[in-house]
């Protein structure tokens, strides 16, 4: 990630923390998250995941969500990141907008 790309990502995940903005994006892994973004460090975004009950279903305990985690920009696959613009009740790319 060029200086340029991660300067553009830092300021995006600070709107988006700023406005508490839902989001959704998935990781180079292949995981899907779905949340919050709580804050950043300048490399990396803590996040709160969403609670769900299939987390509590699949880990056989009374936690609604996973713990909440912080992710180096570099594991998310950024093209996927989007933001739900809640005047307009759609998905939005984040890092378009």
């Amino acid at each position: 990630m060029t200086e340029q790309q991660l300067a553009a990502v830092r300021l995006c995940f600070e709107r988006l923390t700023e406005d508490r903005s839902r989001i959704g994006f998935r990781f180079r892994d292949g995981r899907e998250f779905l949340g919050w973004s709580s804050q950043t460090d300048g490399v990396a975004v803590f996040v709160v995941w969403a609670p769900s009950p299939f987390c509590a279903q699949a880990t056989g305990t009374d936690d609604w969500a996973p713990p909440d985690e912080r992710v180096p920009f570099v594991e998310i696959d950024l093209p996927s990141l989007q933001f739900w613009d809640e005047t307009a009740r759609v998905w939005v790319d984040a890092l378009t907008a």
